[in-house]
């Protein structure tokens, strides 16, 4: 029988950027605070507690603007500031610098993408705007719900 030693691998080497908890992610648009989880059904999405800016990894804005997390329609802590959209921010996951997009279903809403990690920005109030705006409440309406 042959045994393999293996060696203690230091923590840091285990943990990487992307693989941190969600509220030691840093805002897009305010650095200096970290983000705060909000759980969905199947999944969660991180807001800023000073802005109000939402962070949405790969497809949970999808999944957010059909089963909306309780949380997200509280308003933002304070008013949006008028100058975020104008800011570049960076990837709260990968701290690259983000492009701006408008919205497919609202085009008047800029959100910040990640080219990197198909991640989502939406400033303070912009996930309302979306969701009043889009194809599903839309329907919603139609049907009376």
């Amino acid at each position: 029988m042959v045994a393999f030693a293996s060696r203690p691998r230091p923590e840091a080497a285990l943990t990487d950027s992307a693989e941190q908890p969600a509220a030691a992610k840093p805002c897009a648009k305010c650095p200096s605070t970290p983000l705060e989880n909000i759980p969905g059904h199947d999944f969660s999405v991180d807001r800023c507690p000073e802005c109000g800016g939402t962070w949405f990894e790969g497809t949970t804005l999808d999944k957010a603007l059909r089963s909306t997390p309780d949380a997200l329609f509280q308003p933002p802590p304070r008013p949006p500031d008028p100058g975020a959209n104008a800011r570049k921010g960076l990837c709260p996951a990968c701290k690259t610098p983000m492009s701006k997009v408008n919205s497919l279903t609202s085009p008047r809403i800029i959100m910040d993408v990640c080219k990197v990690c198909g991640g989502k920005w939406l400033d303070g109030g912009e996930f309302m705007k979306i969701r009043g705006r889009g194809l599903f409440a839309k329907l919603k309406r139609l049907l009376g719900y």
